[in-house]
C-alpha cells in the first residue's frame, strides 16, 4: 500500500461561553485532523496537538513541508519516513509546530498498522502494563464569572458528585487569588478527592514555591507546569524545595531527546 495523498481537516466550534487559563481565553474549540490516503482506497487519521490558529500554522506545514516528502511512500516505513521528515525539519525546529505536525502523520501511520493486523496499538507496543487505571475530572477553567471562587467550589463538588477520585483546575491569577481558588475547589470536592492545579507555565520559580506551599497545605496531589518549560532550572528548583508536592509537566516537552533532558535535570516527578 503506498500513500496517494495527506490532508488537514481543521474541525471548529463556538463554546457557549469563553474559556481561559493563564495565558489567554479562547472562544472556540479546535480539533486539526491529518487524513492520509492510500491506493487501496482507504483512509487513516492522526491528530496534531494545537488549537486556534496553531491548528492553521501546523496544516501548513502538513501541507507544503510532509505531504511531498510522503506522497508514494509505503504505508509500512514508519521509522522511515519520522526519521527522514524529522531531519529535514530539524535545522527549523525540534520543538513545537514542526513536531505537532509530523506527530499527526506518524499517528495516521500507526493507525493504518493497527487496522491492517487486527490489534490495538497496546499489543503491537509490548502489550499493557495495567488494565485499570483512574480518570480524573477536568474543569475548573477561567471564565468571566462575577463570582469566580464560588463557581470553582460548585464544579468540584459537581466532580465528585460524578464518581471521579480526582479533579485538576487551572490557577495563574497570581498566588492570593490562586489559592482562594485552590481553598475553594477543596471545600467543593471534600476531603476525599485528590487534587491537581495546573498553572500553564505562569509563574518565576519564586512566585511557584509560594503557591506550591499553599497548595501542599490544601493536600494537593500535583502542581502542573509551574513555570516555563524552558526554565529547566526553575522547575528543578520548584520541585527540590516542595517535598510533598508532586510537579508534573511535559505538556510543551517534544521528542525522547526533549524529555532525557526532562527528566535527566529532575524537573519533574510525572511527565
Amino acid at each position: 500500500m503506498k500513500i496517494t495523498d495527506v490532508e488537514s481537516l481543521i474541525l471548529q466550534y463556538e463554546l457557549d461561553e469563553p474559556l481561559g487559563y493563564s495565558q489567554q481565553f479562547y472562544s472556540r474549540r479546535t480539533c486539526h485532523l491529518v487524513r492520509v490516503s492510500t491506493d487501496d482506497g482507504l483512509t487513516r487519521l492522526g491528530e496534531a496537538f494545537g488549537g486556534g490558529g496553531i491548528a492553521f500554522a501546523n496544516a501548513a506545514i502538513v501541507q507544503h513541508v510532509l505531504r511531498p516528502l510522503v506522497l508514494g511512500r509505503y504505508l509500512r516505513e514508519i521509522s522511515v519516513i519520522w526519521h527522514q521528515a524529522y531531519n529535514l525539519m530539524r535545522d527549523h525546529g525540534q520543538k513545537g509546530m514542526p513536531i505537532q505536525a509530523l506527530s499527526a502523520l506518524d499517528n495516521a501511520l500507526w493507525d493504518n498498522l493497527g487496522r491492517s493486523t487486527g490489534l490495538p496499538l497496546y499489543r503491537l507496543l509490548g502489550g499493557p502494563f495495567r488494565k485499570r487505571f483512574k480518570a480524573y475530572g477536568y474543569g475548573m477553567m477561567f471564565r468571566h464569572d462575577k463570582d469566580l471562587v464560588l463557581a470553582f467550589e460548585r464544579e468540584a463538588a459537581g466532580i465528585a458528585a460524578m464518581g471521579f477520585t480526582a479533579a485538576k483546575l487551572k490557577i495563574g491569577m497570581g498566588p492570593v487569588k490562586d489559592l482562594e481558588l485552590a481553598a475553594a475547589v477543596r471545600r467543593g470536592a471534600g476531603g476525599g478527592l485528590k487534587l491537581m492545579a495546573d498553572a500553564n507555565h505562569a509563574y518565576t520559580a519564586g512566585e511557584a514555591i509560594r503557591i506550591g506551599r499553599g497548595l501542599r497545605d490544601l493536600d494537593f496531589y500535583w502542581f502542573e507546569e509551574p513555570v516555563p518549560p524552558e526554565d529547566y532550572e526553575g522547575n528543578r528548583e520548584v520541585k527540590a524545595v516542595l517535598p510533598g508536592l508532586l510537579i508534573a509537566g511535559g505538556e510543551a516537552e517534544f521528542t525522547r531527546w526533549g524529555f532525557r533532558v526532562l527528566l535527566g535535570r529532575r524537573c519533574v516527578d510525572i511527565v
